[in-house]
């Protein structure tokens, strides 16, 4: 109890691990809350929250949503490294899915149809070499290559910007789903029921970039919170990936901006699951050239899958 509890104190995460860290029991804790000892102290003070707890640890055991911490082993090393990593991570679905092999994948809300098969594509091909695709469950690039990536049994994360309990959008409510059937996780910073801001998206974009060491845009404008999310992994030292559907195009000169300041082209998941250490397998299915009614019977057959009227290798 005492990790949540001091999850809804405010102030500076380090200043959180050292009062955790004392391992006072749940009556001491109250006390020291109480008194003027919190702030003195521990440059920490009750959150809006904090009246709320019993409430928010009643939803997480009816629920079955996991708390990771910062001293927790599952914790990503490379989040806590980032500019004020989150003290405490509620987890729906799927604990182990934070320390897998994690590509992060963000762009537009409003991507070209090329754009689209181009996410789909690097989802798909990410979830064979059991990568799983972080993203911030958004409409449009965000969604398309988690969906892709389920199909091939990639263990995603989303990370929301809402509570735990708010899933944003509401058309992607079926996507959350599906991340959880595919052992991924729905993640958030924010306990149930607290209250949506605006700058919670913005500010959780420093968790999607956190998450991984490698992150990819697809068709960013030139505003764009994928540039955010950009500007926190080029803190953390990742690598990034500029799709090649966003390039030269000038609805998406956000995608341009990185591109000119060096990062790398890519068309393919390929070069970065070699990163990895896999061995690229060739598909011993190719679909090139096949009629609509081949098509149609390696779609019958699981084969293959059709995605806003293009198919593609399963």
């Amino acid at each position: 109890m005492n990790r949540v509890l001091i999850s809804l104190l405010k102030g500076a995460t380090k200043n959180k691990i050292l009062l955790y860290n004392m391992d006072f029991s749940k009556e001491e804790m109250i006390e020291i809350i109480n008194s003027g000892e919190l702030k003195k102290v521990y440059n920490l003070s009750k959150g809006s929250n904090f009246s709320r707890l019993q409430e928010i640890l009643d939803f997480l055991n009816k629920e079955k949503i996991a708390t990771v911490i910062i001293t927790d082993d599952i914790y990503p090393e490379s989040l806590k490294e980032i500019f004020d990593p989150p003290f405490l991570l509620y987890v729906r679905g799927n604990v182990d899915a934070l320390k897998g092999n994690l590509v992060s994948i963000v762009g537009t809300r409003k991507p070209s149809l090329k754009g689209l098969y181009g996410a789909y594509e690097l989802g798909l091909d990410f979830g064979r070499y059991n990568i799983g695709v972080v993203s911030g469950l958004a409409l449009g690039i965000d969604s398309t290559s988690q969906n892709g990536n389920n199909v091939t049994g990639g263990k995603g994360v989303a990370v929301l910007g809402t509570a735990i309990d708010v899933l944003y959008p509401k058309e992607n409510r079926s996507l959350a789903g599906d991340i959880i059937k595919n052992d991924g996780a729905i993640i958030s910073e924010y306990p149930p029921g607290s209250t949506t801001r605006r700058f919670n998206f913005p500010k959780r974009n420093r968790i999607i970039a956190g998450l991984t060491q490698k992150l990819i845009i697809v068709q960013a404008p030139k505003k764009s919170g994928s540039l955010i999310t950009g500007d926190f992994a080029l803190e953390g030292g990742s690598d990034i990936f500029i799709h090649s559907s966003g390039i030269g195009d000038k609805r998406f000169l956000g995608s341009d901006r990185y591109f000119k300041d060096g990062a790398r082209k890519i068309d393919k998941a390929f070069p970065i699951i070699k990163s990895f250490g896999f061995k690229i397998e060739i598909a011993d299915l190719s679909i090139d050239g096949l009629g609509s009614s081949e098509l149609l019977k390696l779609e019958l057959a699981g084969k293959v899958i059709k995605f806003k009227g293009r198919y593609f290798v399963k």
